[in-house]
């Protein structure tokens, strides 16, 4: 996938479908949607979860959760991040490559969740760079 079709898939998921993806891709996890899973009633109102082993466990909320978004930002060594003032705030996040600094990804979203996790797709995902 290149940038702009990150982008637009991201642009068309609900906060818990990003949520999946973000563990799939940056963690490298299986993720559930528990739809007919004996698991599922553990978790009631949630239906995504994380399968590792024998071990299930509620997705954390990446793209909501400032403290969950804090383990997308320790996957990566070289990051940065601002808060943009402005008539609406936005939070930019530049993830660089830690070997010779050049730009892996760069985003800006209304929430730090929002850009450090969209960042950290496009910085993961092959051709996205490109």
């Amino acid at each position: 996938m290149n940038r702009k079709q990150i982008i637009e898939k991201w642009d068309g998921m609900s906060p818990r479908e990003r949520d999946a993806w973000v563990a799939e891709v940056v963690f490298e996890q299986r993720v559930d949607n528990g739809v007919g899973c004996p698991f599922a009633e553990s978790f009631p109102g949630d239906h995504f979860f994380v399968i590792s082993g024998g071990d299930v466990r509620k997705l954390p909320n990446y793209t909501t959760d400032i403290s969950a978004a804090w383990k997308v930002f320790e996957c990566h060594p070289y990051v940065e991040a601002a808060r943009i003032p402005g008539t609406v705030t936005t939070y930019g996040v530049r993830i660089n490559n830690s070997n010779d600094g050049t730009v892996l990804a760069m985003t800006q979203k209304p929430t730090f969740p929002e850009a450090i996790c969209l960042a950290a797709l496009i910085a993961k995902l092959p051709d996205s760079t490109k």
